[in-house]
């Protein structure tokens, strides 16, 4: 039996198959998609036991569960109030359960580590979670997609462009100036952010950065060339690169809370 993990965001569902910890598939879909024509045949491939859901979207989450409940599925959803790692922060409900299971993640490969999460998707969320299990706040910048519609949106005569890695940062069109911006002003961001938030550490230099989101995902050797150019440059900034890191803090908070189940 495998159990089946489900991390629903806003733009993306991510779904993760693991077998006795180890992960053995992975798929991200689009939120917009036909979902029951892709969920349907990929669920029914193989022998579930559960599905483990984390959720930012109701409309999207509705509809798994239905697909879910038709294949005899049996559901369960994070709870936040059974969470070991602590929320200390000012708003604990308002921290969504992608950024959580982000954090379980990251102690999973640097147990012994103060961590930094970076995921990098239509938002860029930026989390930092103490060795000890608490989770102390972050940041979030605009994404890509977001910083170049919203030139596009406020200016008159600024076009939406693709965002890709210019040849040069010195661009010598309207086109790559703004790609020019946009590109090198999130790694600038990630890196100016990411030094700022070392310092909440007692061991600012001892902290280990992770990072992860769509940005991230290449092992498709169909992917565009320009993802996997950002994410040679992301290397500078981070320790560590795993597009998995979420689906893997889920599962780690599946078996947290299935274990405090069984000891009841």
């Amino acid at each position: 039996m495998s159990l089946c993990v489900i991390d629903i965001g806003n733009t993306n569902v991510k779904i993760a198959f693991f077998k006795e910890d180890r992960l053995e598939e992975s798929r991200s879909i689009s939120s917009k998609s036909c979902l029951k024509e892709h969920l349907t045949p990929l669920f029914q491939s193989r022998s579930i036991d559960k599905a483990f859901i984390a959720s930012v979207h109701e409309e999207t989450e509705k509809s798994i569960k239905e697909i879910l409940s038709a294949l005899n599925i049996s559901t369960v959803m994070l709870d936040p109030s059974r969470l070991g790692l602590t929320l200390d922060v000012d708003e604990p409900k308002a921290v969504g359960q992608d950024r959580i299971a982000n954090c379980y993640g990251a102690l999973h490969h640097f147990p012994t580590f103060d961590c930094i999460v970076v995921d990098i998707g239509t938002a860029v969320t930026f989390d930092f979670v103490t060795k000890e299990g608490s989770y102390l706040g972050g940041a979030i910048y605009p994404g890509i997609d977001i910083s170049a519609k919203a030139l596009a949106s406020y200016t008159d005569k600024l076009p939406v462009v693709q965002v890709l890695k210019p040849e040069s940062a010195l661009s010598r069109t309207t086109e790559s100036h703004i790609q020019s911006g946009i590109y090198y002003g999130l790694l600038g961001a990630v890196e100016r952010i990411i030094s700022e938030l070392r310092l909440t550490s007692a061991s600012p230099s001892s902290v280990k950065v992770l990072a992860t989101g769509g940005a991230t995902r290449i092992e498709n050797t169909t992917m565009c060339e320009d993802k996997v150019l950002f994410v040679e440059d992301l290397k500078d900034l981070v320790d560590f690169i795993d597009p998995h890191l979420t689906v893997v803090g889920l599962y780690e908070i599946f078996k947290e809370q299935l274990s405090k189940k069984q000891e009841k």
